[in-house]
């Protein structure tokens, strides 16, 4: 059903300190509740909400999806096509038009950051959210974050060589084909070469391509 976005943001400052939304298609779609729309200031504003926008490995997805949904290659890699295209929407918004109700009001993280430095990140998070809670709370909070990220990269290790109807090299290659301009301004690694074959995959995030706060 619609939904009266103004309205939700109203009730959700009043009673909702957080909210999830799991496979926000575009991040413009928040604009209605971010946007300075009741004559309050930039500053009331930016100081009610802030988002952080996680994103995944289209590998890694792309393996839950296949292990949940049962899909076959086509069905994943069109699927991904579609994925990787809403994800770079919402990053082009975020890290190159910054509209004014998006300022200073994003982290974007990538989940496997989470993963591989998580007290580092959740203080991060914690700090951006503004979020100023007893050590006991905090500590939840971190072992929730961290539990979020379990799992991260399972697709590398469940590789099927030539099982088409499974996370096969030939289908990482296309996944890596359709899903480029993200996995290149996310610094996700491709791990096939030119001849299909997969290249060393110990670390497949570029730490010179880390993503921080915007």
């Amino acid at each position: 059903p619609d939904v009266d976005l103004i309205k939700a943001s109203e009730v959700c400052r009043e009673k909702l300190p957080v909210a999830k939304v799991i496979r926000l298609c575009n991040i413009n779609a928040l604009q209605p509740i971010l946007q300075n729309e009741n004559n309050e200031s930039q500053e009331e504003i930016k100081s009610y909400s802030k988002i952080l926008y996680t994103l995944k490995d289209p590998r890694q997805i792309a393996y839950q999806r296949m292990s949940q949904l049962k899909w076959n290659s086509v069905q994943i890699v069109s699927s991904m096509k579609w994925t990787c295209q809403d994800m770079m929407k919402s990053l082009k918004s975020i890290l190159f038009d910054q509209p004014d109700w998006i300022e200073n009001r994003v982290l974007v993280l990538r989940s496997e950051d989470f993963y591989q430095n998580s007290t580092i990140w959740s203080d991060n998070v914690l700090k951006m959210a503004q979020i100023l809670s007893p050590e006991t709370e905090n500590k939840r909070l971190k072992k929730m974050i961290k539990t979020e990220a379990k799992e991260i990269d399972s697709w590398r290790y469940n590789i099927k060589k030539d099982d088409e109807n499974s996370l096969s090299i030939s289908v990482i290659e296309q996944i890596e084909s359709v899903c480029s301009s993200l996995m290149d301004i996310a610094g996700y690694k491709k791990v096939v070469n030119n001849n299909g074959e997969i290249t060393e995959y110990d670390n497949v995030i570029s730490a010179d391509k880390q993503i921080k706060f915007y």
